[in-house]
């Protein structure tokens, strides 16, 4: 197992198994893309013993154990430890070896944010806040939350959101989406446009049409279509 996770690259790393683990599992594997499961006590938590799954039995907050996992190699790392503390700790480590990984963190307490965010985390996010947030939102807007699962997750039809980055060879940098005639060539629909640190380039509530922004280096489509579509607008995005 050891020899299969020094051979990965832009793999992710979950840190800490359990009810919300598991879930961040299902969705990588659903995804596709690789990834490294950190636990402190495997057999306990209850970690499968699956080929797909590959793990480390050990501390997340030690510097060698994340090391073990690739960490300066990997794309991503998601810090879902039971304590806010381990957390904030893990997250301070993983930055130190690797400056330019997406990481989002975990977060019981609302106090906790800010520091985890102090520690180098991406983006933080809190299981109840998010639970509230979504059982408000199915009862008070069930089509929008449906549509959305549908598109997230799939659910029976050949249609999802994506996100694709601009690199610098592409073709479509320094154009428009009108100019650039992206519809005909790829099919896919591009639904929002968001820069290298993941903030929309235009306001939503503004009169520009998506259409018209001129697309940059870095910027990253937000796009809905179907498995070729999706295929065929990274293949332009990525020059």
């Amino acid at each position: 197992m050891q020899k299969k996770i020094e051979k990965l690259q832009n793999h992710y790393i979950l840190c800490g198994w359990g009810a919300v683990g598991r879930e961040i599992v299902t969705e990588l594997q659903r995804a596709g893309v690789p990834f490294v499961v950190v636990e402190r006590n495997v057999e306990e938590a209850g970690v499968p013993r699956e080929e797909n799954v590959l793990y480390i039995e050990g501390d997340a907050t030690d510097g060698e154990v994340l090391k073990m996992a690739g960490i300066e190699r990997a794309r991503g790392l998601i810090a879902a430890l039971r304590g806010d503390p381990e957390n904030v700790f893990v997250t301070l480590t993983a930055r130190q070896f690797n400056r330019e990984m997406q990481i989002v963190a975990r977060a019981a307490e609302k106090g906790t944010e800010s520091k985890l965010l102090a520690a180098g985390a991406d983006r933080v996010i809190s299981p109840y806040e998010i639970a509230g947030r979504r059982m408000a939102s199915t009862a008070l807007r069930p089509n929008v939350v449906n549509f959305l699962d549908v598109m997230t997750h799939g659910g029976g039809i050949d249609l999802r959101l994506e996100e694709v980055h601009l690199l610098p060879d592409s073709e479509l940098v320094g154009k428009s989406l009108l100019d650039s005639n992206l519809g005909r060539k790829t099919r896919a629909k591009i639904v929002g446009i968001n820069d290298k640190r993941g903030r929309p380039r235009i306001n939503p509530a503004s009169n520009t049409p998506l259409a018209e922004v001129g697309l940059q280096d870095g910027d990253i489509l937000i796009a809905m279509g179907n498995d070729e579509e999706i295929r065929r607008l990274k293949v332009v995005a990525q020059g």
